[in-house]
């Protein structure tokens, strides 16, 4: 693979063209016999067929499928941008921007990220291709699956009328064919040209070009080959059905098509269980931790006064709300809600998490920073009473009316 004179931005254009794949298989990288031809020149730089394929492999990967003349002409426009990006990686490396921390950071989340996919792709996809044996016993092990429904072919004619469907039935009856029939009287404009037919339906499915008619299914439904139906009322008409040939419920043969999408859905199931395993034993093995308590303080970080208000008001955690509340006291100390959210502070950790010691501690600071406050008695009433075990329950669901309400 060559990386060696990639960009930043072409790095992260790969990143992306490979996120795009859906962890699909890493394409091959077969080596063409011309892939060492030089289609472009920059100072001691060159662009070869073996750069433009590995470009169009791992960064425009929707080019990979384009072929003959289409390719030719899109090809020779990525040769040029290629070769104008090597211009712009000289001046960079003349320029030392390599040595940029955004540059290098941007280069090591790069790296990462293709070898992160790089190491799938070769200890989880190439190792979760089903064998023929596999795919095989998935099939016999899901027979049911794979039932087709009885079917029906069928041909109308559509009359405007129900007297004129019945007419129009007597004479199919009588022996004359759907085909004349339909060419002569049917409304139905498509299906006359084409003989009155109408295709093959099931209980559920389409009626053909005639789109969702029910009726037409029900009844087609209950007829075998030759058999003529009763008008069936449908919006444009009155319609009368013949079955042509009709298949009953069996099984779907193991063929190719049945084969290759057997094949995908074992090769998932195959991926995921080695990918969710492996992926467990290397978080054992590597020590790997989730620190979550940072991240929700970094989380509030990014949400404003009124976001974190909101926040602790629906957070269940009564730990995670008194984070949130003590996030708009350090960040907001003189506005109305860090008011409000320091008696929160407090009144938190004694009602629910009786951590007595602590919300005193917490009532004293909001006593000494507001004195006068609507809830400073409330506050000192807390101090008095919150951890005696004959404690007014009424005045404590009082407080919390009092709390709903806001400053």
């Amino acid at each position: 693979m060559r990386i060696e004179n990639l960009t930043v931005c072409t790095l992260a254009a790969a990143v992306i063209a490979i996120a795009s794949c859906s962890r699909s298989s890493f394409p091959k990288e077969e080596k063409g016999e011309m892939d060492d031809l030089v289609l472009a020149k920059v100072g001691d730089k060159t662009l070869t067929v073996g750069d433009l394929r590995d470009k169009v492999r791992y960064q425009f990967r929707s080019m990979g499928d384009l072929k003959g003349l289409t390719a030719a002409e899109q090809y020779r426009e990525l040769v040029r941008s290629a070769a104008e990006e090597l211009c712009w990686v000289t001046l960079g490396e003349k320029k030392g921007y390599e040595e940029d921390p955004a540059f290098r950071r941007t280069l090591e989340f790069s790296r990462r990220y293709i070898l992160s996919d790089r190491t799938i792709q070769h200890e989880v996809r190439s190792k979760s291709i089903p064998t023929d044996a596999e795919v095989d016993q998935y099939y016999d092990e899901h027979r049911a699956e794979f039932i087709l429904p009885a079917r029906v072919e069928i041909a109308h004619v559509l009359l405007p009328t129900e007297a004129e469907a019945r007419a129009i039935r007597r004479r199919l009856l009588a022996g004359e064919k759907v085909s004349d029939l339909a060419a002569a009287h049917s409304i139905d404009q498509v299906g006359k040209t084409q003989g009155g037919l109408v295709g093959w339906v099931t209980a559920t499915s389409g009626a053909g070009h005639l789109g969702n008619q029910s009726g037409i299914n029900a009844a087609a439904m209950t007829l075998q080959p030759g058999d003529v139906s009763e008008p069936v009322k449908i919006p444009t008409g009155w319609s009368v059905i013949v079955a042509l040939s009709r298949d009953e419920e069996r099984q779907r043969p193991l063929d190719e098509a049945l084969r290759e999408a057997i094949t995908k859905r074992v090769q998932t199931m195959k991926h995921n269980e080695r990918f969710n395993a492996l992926l467990a034993e290397l978080k054992k093995e590597y020590d790997f931790e989730l620190f979550d308590e940072n991240y929700d303080r970094y989380a509030r970080s990014l949400l404003s006064e009124e976001e974190l208000f909101t926040s602790a008001q629906r957070q269940k955690d009564p730990k995670k709300r008194v984070g949130d509340y003590e996030e708009i006291v350090r960040r907001f100390p003189d506005s109305p809600r860090a008011t409000q959210a320091a008696f929160m502070i407090g009144f938190t950790l004694a009602d629910e998490l009786n951590d007595y010691a602590k919300a005193r501690d917490a009532f004293g600071d909001f006593l000494k920073d507001h004195p006068d406050h609507e809830l400073a008695a409330s506050a000192r009433w807390m101090i008095e009473n919150m951890d005696k075990p004959d404690t007014d329950p009424a005045e404590v669901e009082q407080m919390r009316r009092q709390l709903r309400r806001g400053p």
